[in-house]
């Protein structure tokens, strides 16, 4: 990045800042006709979601799709479709496309997919699983929740030792905590990184 652009990007940050959010757009769109980066349709396609503008917001997406092979524009088209649209099928497209392209992120919104709309608790492991492989880290949380809903035990153990043994360090928010206590999982003695059964 160049110092011209770095400033544009500068002055469009200002401005978002101070909540002139008409002179954000503005500068952003300028810096993007300038520069065409990648970072700045992302920007773009933020914005105008915020704003409700959606097709806007899937024209500069789609742009960061054809222009960057973008996985962050794919995901965010996903969620769109996923939470505003309720179109499952065009949902399931994007979310495809950005596991094709390696995007771990992908794993995780599915495994929410399929935990909440589509309650298929099998696909929703899995791909919880595989976000956990990749350190999405919420994901653990996620499946540790459903864990400790279905009153699985040796599930919750099993994940955990297997989080532990791929040397992804998990700190249990203390929601998931207050929940041990109250469905007296009284074998579970937490002890910094390790669970001692």
């Amino acid at each position: 990045m160049d110092l011209i652009e770095h400033k544009a990007l500068q002055l469009a940050n200002y401005f978002k800042l101070t909540n002139n959010l008409k002179k954000m757009e503005q500068e952003y769109i300028r810096a993007y006709e300038c520069f065409c980066r990648l970072s700045i349709i992302l920007e773009l396609g933020k914005y105008y979601f915020s704003i409700k503008q959606y097709d806007t917001m899937k024209s500069y997406y789609l742009m960061g799709i054809e222009l960057y092979n973008s996985k962050e524009c794919l995901n965010n088209l996903g969620l769109y479709y996923l939470h505003i649209k309720h179109d499952y099928d065009l949902m399931m497209y994007y979310f495809n496309q950005g596991v094709k392209l390696g995007s771990y992120d992908t794993y995780f919104y599915l495994g929410w997919y399929y935990q909440n709309i589509e309650y298929n608790f099998d696909l929703m492991e899995d791909h919880y699983l595989m976000a956990i492989r990749y350190g999405r880290v919420d994901a653990y949380n996620h499946l540790l929740d459903y864990y400790m809903d279905i009153h699985n035990q040796r599930l919750f153990k099993k994940l955990y030792n297997t989080c532990y043994e791929i040397g992804l360090r998990i700190k249990l928010n203390k929601g998931v905590l207050l929940r041990i206590i109250h469905n007296n999982y009284h074998t579970l003695i937490m002890n910094g990184d390790e669970l001692l059964h």
